[in-house]
C-alpha cells in the first residue's frame, strides 16, 4: 500500500497551529430574506401539497422553481467562481 504524506503548510498556520475554518459569507439583507422565504416555503410545502389538485400542484411547482432560482441567485452573488 502507499504512504500518506502531509502536504507542507496544508491545514496549518505558520508555527504549526491549526488554521481556523474560513468564515461563512455574510448575506446582504435582501439575500437573507430570499433564503428565509425559501426556507418557509419549503417548510410549508408538505402541508400545501397534501390535498392539492392538479392546478394547485402545478402552481406550487412553479413557486418551487421560483424559490430555487432565487437561491441560485444568492449563491451566484455570494460565491466567487
Amino acid at each position: 500500500m502507499g504512504t500518506l504524506h502531509k502536504m507542507p503548510g496544508h491545514g496549518r498556520a505558520p508555527g504549526g497551529a491549526a488554521q481556523a475554518p474560513p468564515a461563512k459569507p455574510q448575506l446582504q439583507p435582501l439575500a437573507r430574506l430570499d433564503v428565509e422565504q425559501a426556507r418557509q416555503f419549503l417548510a410549508d410545502l408538505g402541508y400545501r401539497t397534501a390535498g392539492a389538485d392538479i392546478p394547485e400542484a402545478m402552481f406550487l411547482l412553479g413557486r418551487l422553481a421560483e424559490q430555487a432560482m432565487a437561491l441560485l441567485d444568492v449563491i451566484d452573488a455570494t460565491v466567487t467562481p
